[in-house]
């Protein structure tokens, strides 16, 4: 019978796939999406680590690719009037009210 690894954690599993690369971490910087909490390889988003510290300090968050392709898709299929009057919601709530 084989031993069960109490300390085994799949989130630091160095041969776990991130990113849109889909490529295990490398111990190469990463930035982790504000909006779906993807981690994604800084140099796979053209973000350096001094661009992310600076925008962490500044409290800037960053948006992924495909979150920022599904906002855009998501906004394109509103009317003009559903945009101004979502404006000031998170994008998690226009989501939602746009599908219910």
């Amino acid at each position: 019978m084989e031993e069960e690894d109490s300390d085994y954690d799949p989130e630091y599993d160095p041969e776990r796939l991130w990113c849109i690369c889909r490529k295990p971490h490398g111990n190469r910087f990463m930035i982790c999406c504000d909006s779906c909490e993807e981690w994604l390889h800084g140099d796979c988003v053209s973000i350096t680590k001094e661009i992310g510290k600076e925008m962490e300090k500044n409290g800037i968050e960053y948006i992924c690719p495909r979150c920022v392709i599904g906002m855009c898709t998501l906004l394109y299929s509103m009317s003009f009037y559903d945009i101004i009057k979502c404006s000031k919601k998170p994008y998690q709530t226009i989501a939602s009210e746009k599908h219910s």
